[in-house]
């Protein structure tokens, strides 16, 4: 009856919400986020978009959210079956937009309607909900979902009812069948209700009776289902690890959070401890305790902020909280127009924050002569773009890979009696290992023409690509050969 009856006190709000500014707000929020939709769903899909293709035409029982891969094929299919960048991202589009009345809807019986409308807008203006409403991966889904399960345990905290709050954080974790990385938000709000005692809050005591008897019963299973996956991906990402890995992944958030929306978080948070508002402040500890947890993961292997995208709808809860009753439109301007500018530069000179491959496959294809090699970091998506109909990226056939598990395949094209073109991303040198970086430097500076740049270069981000025409081994003036 849980679910029923918060359709129902949806659809009584309905006709309740006030009219004048607060309709104003959600209404701008929606136009926003559409806009920002369509002026950057057309930017080049990067490779784990790629890989989203791959898996939702070629399941191989890789991946434990097969209901994404799913939903993404039928919305390709519903696009006309044309693998392109909008098909791709087609349902993060509709997710977005989605998301915005739910959290309305969401944080009203908690913020009221001022500040829930204003905290709709802000989500609809941030640039990190911009990149992942225009991204062909699992998150803007996985947000909505996770909205709805806040919805839901919002009202069971307010009311202190352990049902509710189960069914709440039930439908928080089914965003983790989505992307696991949603896991982050309910496990962190579990473990905030029970430390919450140790920081003088003691909100819905039944509900952290429940919580404290009913934890081990799934945290035990969770561990033993998602221990595997943790240490494969640990060990893809061990390059960077250690004080690197936090400063990697505090600079990372800091960039997608916004200094500005931080800010504003940490004023909220000040502003609702006057007010004694223990459930914002239980949001609060939520968001330090789930960030702390990805940021010990990164210790031991790269994280990213999208790791602790689901905990934004609390922060920027806590960010709007010091509107008030009051009409704010001072501070909602401070806290709006800087992500308003930034969103305007991700959908302009920044190019989505992702590299222009597309731009850089079609070069190389029109150039190309019929017997030369194409080697690329992100062979998989060349194929996709320059191969009508071909959806399988991990196993290209027209490009070859040019990453930093294959680095043989450059001296190999260095030496073959053909010419050559290499599409490169220098900022992934980084991660390979020095004397293949050498090597590959090597033919480069006496075998090769860099003959386009492609600049993109969002802050703290190398998004450039570099062409290269490789030249037989006699050619350019009998330079020496490549080293082996």
């Amino acid at each position: 009856m849980l679910l029923p009856g918060l359709l129902m006190e949806l659809l009584r709000k309905r006709n309740s919400w006030p009219l004048g500014p607060t309709k104003g707000v959600l209404l701008a929020a929606l136009t926003l986020s559409l806009l920002g939709i369509c002026l950057g769903g057309g930017f080049s899909l990067w490779f784990d978009e790629a890989l989203t293709v791959t898996d939702a035409f070629h399941p191989r029982g890789i991946n434990h959210n097969p209901g994404f891969y799913g939903l993404i094929l039928a919305c390709m299919e519903l696009w006309g079956g044309v693998v392109d960048e909008r098909g791709v991202r087609l349902l993060s589009a509709v997710a977005t937009l989605m998301s915005l009345p739910l959290c309305y809807f969401a944080f009203l019986p908690l913020a009221g309607a001022r500040r829930s409308a204003w905290a709709s807008l802000v989500l609809a203006a941030s640039p990190w909900v911009l990149q992942w409403a225009t991204n062909g991966r699992p998150y803007a889904a996985g947000l909505t979902v996770s909205l709805l399960g806040t919805a839901v345990l919002l009202r069971a905290l307010l009311r202190d009812g352990p049902k509710g709050a189960a069914l709440g954080l039930g439908l928080m974790g089914l965003a983790g069948t989505l992307q696991l990385s949603m896991l982050v938000a309910p496990m962190a709000l579990v473990g905030a209700l029970l430390l919450s005692p140790l920081v003088g809050l003691r909100p819905a005591p039944r509900v952290r009776r429940m919580c404290l008897f009913g934890t081990p019963l799934f945290l035990i299973p969770l561990a033993f289902i998602f221990a595997g996956d943790l240490g494969i991906y640990l060990a893809q990402k061990g390059e960077i690890s250690g004080f690197s890995g936090l400063k990697h992944f505090v600079l990372a958030s800091g960039f997608a959070l916004t200094p500005v929306l931080g800010l504003c978080a940490l004023w909220g948070v000040w502003r609702a401890h006057e007010e004694r508002q223990e459930v914002v402040l239980l949001l609060a500890l939520a968001c330090v305790l789930g960030a702390a947890s990805v940021a010990a993961v990164g210790w031991f292997g790269q994280v990213t902020a999208q790791y602790v995208f689901c905990l934004l709808p609390f922060v920027v809860l806590l960010a709007v909280w010091p509107l008030g009753n009051s009409r704010g439109w001072a501070y909602g301007s401070i806290l709006i127009l800087p992500l308003l500018a930034l969103s305007a530069l991700e959908v302009g000179p920044w190019h989505g924050s992702r590299p222009r491959w597309r731009e850089a496959f079609a070069h190389v294809q029109a150039q190309r002569g019929p017997g030369d090699l194409v080697l690329s970091m992100q062979a998989g998506l060349g194929d996709l773009y320059t191969q009508p109909g071909w959806t399988d990226a991990r196993y290209p056939l027209a490009h070859a890979w040019a990453d930093r598990t294959q680095p043989m395949r450059i001296v190999d094209a260095a030496r073959l009696d053909r010419p050559s073109w290499l599409i490169l991303r220098r900022d992934f040198l980084l991660k390979w290992p020095a004397r293949d970086r050498a090597v590959l430097e090597h033919i480069l500076a006496r075998q090769a023409q860099r003959v386009l740049l492609l600049e993109g270069s969002p802050p703290g981000r190398d998004m450039t690509l570099e062409i290269y025409r490789l030249f037989p081994s006699g050619e350019r003036g009998g330079r020496e050969r490549v080293p082996f």
